[in-house]
């Protein structure tokens, strides 16, 4: 069994130990200490992080009450300092008890389980069982939560050996008990049986921000980041929004109305380029008819993207019944349409003109289309499908 100085004093980042056991698994080297104030794996919540002696902690686990320190290397000799990457320890921390806070908030006010927490390097959610999507209750569970933080209550953890003695801290979830239980209890918040590590008291979570709401397995997935996660996501945010406020010419309180007139005036101008695009199209379309020979017309643009080639072979299909072939240098792309008598399976024959020349692609048998990583495999393409279906 491994001492559990963690759980003793979650402030502790230094401690001398001896190492009792080394173990190699393929690859890899584990220590097992005398005891330890790295925190392992569990609980949903990841494992401390340091050094001991002059190795690296990659990361810690634990089985039947032994600890397994894995490191980079065996330091030199029995006793050594281990540090704590307090930072990491930290953070965690926030995070940890700002999920108890959240998880109390919402059983209490909206009667909603936690059944599921993730503490990861990118983000921390919650599964709660049941609806929580609506922005008006987002707001008063963090509003709530963050009530709760500010008040500095004082996070008391203590270890049970009956069910009876758990009952006393009105546990949220009690688990089966099959050994002294560790409870972590903020008055009138959260009581829960938990592993993990906390502050104190619920002030030092700093802060706590939702970020994202989304239906989970008819559960609600709950994004959300504490402390210095929440401050740093928030200062990229005002970055953001001063940004755009600039951009815009927009304080706060004008900026979305702002970005709203922008959209609509895009929105104008890109109807307008579209209808210039269609008539300089259809006019293109007027010249090119005059080149279908067997009801089958060949196509090649240097200057034309394949949006614009796709309106003039609309122009031409809408006046005549055609077999067209085109391709877009600049963007690498052919199109294949045919609206025509000829029984051809456009779709077929782009598949098998991309699988010969490297292209991506595909559609159905009137229209496909295929893009190249170069122009000499477009060309060859272009050539092969030109041999099966324009033969003179």
């Amino acid at each position: 069994m491994t001492i559990k100085l963690f759980e003793k004093d979650v402030y502790k980042i230094r401690s001398e130990c001896r190492i009792q056991k080394v173990i190699r698994e393929k690859d890899r080297t584990f220590l097992v200490l005398d005891k330890t104030i790295f925190f392992p794996e569990g609980g949903g919540q990841p494992s401390d992080k340091g050094t001991i002696g002059d190795s690296q902690v990659i990361h810690v686990s634990e089985r039947d009450g032994v600890i397994y320190h894995h490191v980079d290397k065996v330091p030199v000799g029995e006793s050594h300092i281990c540090e704590l990457d307090w930072d990491r320890r930290f953070d965690h921390m926030q995070q940890h008890c700002g999920e108890h806070i959240l998880s109390g908030v919402i059983m209490e006010h909206y009667g909603y389980l936690n059944k599921g927490f993730h503490l990861g390097e990118s983000y921390v959610s919650i599964d709660i069982d049941g609806n929580l999507t609506d922005d008006e209750q987002l707001l008063n569970i963090e509003t709530l939560a963050n009530k709760a933080i500010y008040e500095n209550r004082p996070v008391i953890i203590d270890t049970v050996d009956s069910v009876e003695k758990a009952m006393q801290y009105h546990v949220r979830k009690m688990p089966n008990l099959q050994e002294n239980l560790r409870i972590v209890y903020i008055a009138d918040v959260d009581s829960v049986a938990c592993c993990g590590t906390h502050p104190a008291r619920t002030g030092e979570v700093g802060i706590l921000k939702i970020l994202k709401v989304q239906r989970y397995k008819k559960m609600t997935r709950l994004f959300f980041k504490c402390g210095l996660r929440a401050l740093q996501e928030l200062q990229k945010e005002h970055q953001i929004i001063t940004e755009l406020s600039v951009r815009y010419s927009a304080d706060l309180s004008t900026l979305i109305d702002k970005i709203s007139q922008e959209k609509e005036k895009y929105h104008d101008l890109k109807n307008n380029h579209i209808k210039i695009q269609s008539t300089l199209a259809s006019l293109e379309a007027d010249n090119l008819i005059k080149n279908i020979k067997d009801n089958k017309l060949a196509l090649s643009f240097q200057d034309k993207s394949i949006e614009a080639i796709g309106l003039i072979i609309k122009g031409i299909q809408e006046r005549e019944n055609v077999l067209i072939l085109a391709s877009s240098l600049p963007d690498k792309k052919i199109i294949l349409a045919n609206n025509g008598k000829l029984d051809i399976d456009c779709g077929q024959i782009i598949r098998d003109s991309i699988n010969r020349f490297n292209g991506k692609g595909g559609g159905s048998k009137v229209r496909a289309q295929a893009t190249f990583e170069d122009l000499k495999e477009l060309e060859l393409s272009v050539q092969h499908i030109k041999s099966v279906l324009f033969v003179e």
